[in-house]
């Protein structure tokens, strides 16, 4: 378990988010402080002790076996960074020791602002990266505000120490940029732009000034890992790709590299579609349509992407709220044909991938669960394999719905499911992300939502 280091507790509590890097993690609190902890040889720690700017890495690193909290941008009058709603952490190594521990990390706070710290390399931080006559690296010991950026809602960064065929020779660097996903939908991104991972129709060099990807719009999630491709998902439930390509990785039936958002193949669909539903407090997802207007709308799609009915994909609630999925609201489009069909609302089967963040019952009605965990010891026979036995004991964890119990924070899947009516072998499936925060009290503001970071070989829950 994580020691509390700096957060004044024996253990870090109330974590909602965490994201790690190649060399360092970091992890978002309920109240929106940010802590951090690892390799500090860049600054990715947010304490000012890399320097920054006038040094672009300390060679040897600082090393924090404990967390410590991030520090407020410079000409703050607060101490440390706060009001934070999402993180990410990135961090690509060199093949060289003892440095090369590059590592970025990345804020979006409550007001739609983003902030960056650590390895600015090529431009990563939207920052002027001319620094000692080296115009590929910066530093930045404690967060700056990236670009003029007041909109945004999901900040990921991507760096790699592959550039698609060798690794990088020691003191390069890594291959480093940001995107930033904005309220309108759109993504902005700045840094290396070697195999089009800006996504401007253009390859080639440092990019620290704001990009806007080519034909990208009503995006809903962004995430980039290693450097070199990225990926989008937009509110239809289509996904978007494009930079490297070598291994088909973009998912579009090549391996050319593209400069410009490409939509991941497929030939017709036999998915369902949630394009409607209600948190307990009145928030709707999605919009009600009957058929006739669902039609409409994807015909006017097909000239006019900005058209289409948006689907119920990410949902977060709070501990004591539901969410209600609207039976009437599902619908599948036919595979190798542009309509669509509604079902009535009987014979779908719904399930959660984990029900102790929360639970589905029969009628799409998602409620976050309180459980709690017992311990029983249990004796078992062993065959010892020479004719005698022996009796061992051990313990069994078990954990149990309690309504007395405790929520646990995080996301779960909920799974919407159909068989064909021709055919009970082909089953028709929706997905939603529904995503369990603590409550917001007049003591604490709940701000910060559960997410989900992929670094080149993990992935962090």
């Amino acid at each position: 378990r994580v020691r509390g280091g700096a957060s004044g507790s024996a253990y870090l509590e109330d974590i909602v988010q965490v994201s790690a890097g190649s060399h360092h993690t970091l992890a978002l609190k309920a109240n929106g402080t940010v802590y951090a902890w690892g390799t500090d040889e860049t600054g990715q720690l947010g304490n000012n002790t890399a320097y920054g700017g006038d040094i672009y890495w300390v060679c040897p690193p600082a090393y924090y076996k404990v967390p410590i909290q991030v520090l407020a941008p410079e000409g703050s009058t607060d101490v440390y960074l706060k009001n934070v709603v999402q993180i990410d952490a990135t961090g690509p190594v060199e093949r060289h020791y003892p440095c090369g521990f590059f590592g970025t990390s990345l804020a979006v706070t409550q007001d739609k602002e983003v902030y960056g710290w650590g390895s600015g390399v090529y431009g990563a931080l939207g920052q002027d990266y001319t620094t000692q006559g080296n115009p590929n690296h910066t530093t930045q010991g404690k967060p700056v505000k990236i670009s003029d950026i007041s909109t945004g809602i999901q900040a990921v960064g991507g760096g790699s120490g592959w550039d698609g065929g060798r690794y990088l020779p020691a003191g390069t660097g890594s291959y480093t940029h940001t995107l930033v996903l904005n309220k309108d939908g759109t993504v902005s991104s700045f840094g290396y732009n070697n195999n089009g991972q800006l996504g401007n129709g253009s390859t080639g060099g440092a990019v620290p000034e704001k990009q806007t990807i080519q034909g990208l719009n009503n995006v809903v999630q962004v995430v980039s890992t290693n450097g070199q491709f990225s990926a989008a998902v937009k509110s239809d439930g289509t996904v978007w790709t494009w930079g490297l390509n070598t291994s088909g990785q973009l998912g579009d039936g090549t391996r050319n590299q593209r400069l410009v958002p490409v939509q991941v193949g497929g030939f017709g669909s036999n998915t369902l579609k949630v394009y409607h539903a209600t948190v307990s407090d009145g928030t709707e997802y999605g919009l009600a349509k009957t058929l006739e207007e669902y039609r409409e709308a994807e015909y006017r799609g097909i000239t006019d992407e900005t058209k289409l009915p948006e689907i119920v994909t990410n949902v977060t609630i709070e501990e004591d709220q539901e969410l209600n999925i609207d039976l009437n609201q599902i619908k599948r489009k036919i595979s190798f044909g542009l309509l669509d069909e509604l079902y009535d609302t009987s014979n779908f089967n719904f399930t959660s991938t984990d029900t102790k963040i929360a639970k589905v019952d029969v009628n799409g009605v998602i409620k976050p669960n309180k459980t709690k965990t017992i311990v029983r010891t249990v004796t078992e026979s062993v065959d010892n394999g020479n004719g005698t036995t022996s009796e061992i004991t051990r313990e069994v964890v078990e954990v149990v719905d309690d309504p007395n119990g405790s929520y646990t924070y995080g996301t779960t899947i909920i799974t919407i499911e159909r068989n064909n009516t021709d055919n009970n072998d082909t089953k028709y499936r929706a997905l939603i992300r529904v995503s369990v925060r603590p409550k917001s009290t007049e003591e604490v503001e709940s701000v910060a939502t559960p997410q989900v970071a992929a670094g080149a070989d993990h992935i962090v829950a």
